[in-house]
């Protein structure tokens, strides 16, 4: 996001009560959700960074504005299948291990 690469899509599946569950992107999204948001417990520093070294080390709250922004104005592709999609529920994932195949 900092360096302004599209990330992949996110895929959710929505239940019959308009509910969405995450399929594809959950480590993505908890990730982008504790740099940005996290509490105390699960807030983190950037590190091991190969392009930006000058933000090495610092939380969310401590960049830069501009790169605050690129992070909050970042364009995030989602898809929502639709609950009447048939065998849905073989594309989910459980915490990114391996998708099952559809029976």
């Amino acid at each position: 996001m900092l360096l302004q690469i599209p990330l992949p899509a996110f895929y959710f599946a929505e239940d019959a009560d308009g509910l969405l569950r995450v399929v594809d992107g959950l480590q993505r999204l908890s990730t982008i959700h504790d740099f940005v948001r996290g509490g105390e417990k699960s807030r983190f520093a950037l590190r091991g960074l190969e392009y930006l070294a000058h933000v090495e080390g610092k939380v969310f709250d401590e960049l830069p504005a501009p790169w605050k922004r690129r992070i909050n104005n970042a364009q995030i592709m989602a898809y929502v299948i639709d609950p009447t999609t048939p065998q849905r529920s073989c594309m989910t994932s459980s915490g990114g291990s391996t998708l099952s195949a559809c029976r």
